[in-house]
């Protein structure tokens, strides 16, 4: 028998897809784990150059978010083409939903 993924088993996991405050919250979290560093995000605050990430802060924080909601975004071509905190909101946004 295979085991289950952990984000799947993960009572912690999102079903619902969140606002935007708590979206925030739960990107500044994951910045924190990239960056070691605690800072407050906006919705348009640009990804590579408001946040200063390079490209392995960014799977970090991307593998955050997934984690938390559940989602698959790393490997998606969409989230490469995120530019802003909005746009990568929307994107989870429309993941969630499509579940």
């Amino acid at each position: 028998m295979g085991e289950v993924g952990t984000c799947m088993s993960n009572p912690q996991v999102e079903s619902r897809a969140p606002g935007a405050g708590e979206f925030l919250t739960v990107l500044e979290d994951a910045y924190l784990q990239a960056k070691r560093m605690r800072r407050s995000i906006r919705m348009d605050d640009s990804l590579a150059h408001g946040l200063g990430l390079d490209s392995l802060a960014a799977i970090e924080m991307l593998l955050v978010v997934e984690q938390h909601y559940g989602i698959e975004l790393v490997d998606t071509d969409e989230a490469t083409r995120t530019e802003t905190v909005a746009d990568l909101y929307r994107l989870v946004t429309r993941l969630i939903g499509a579940r």
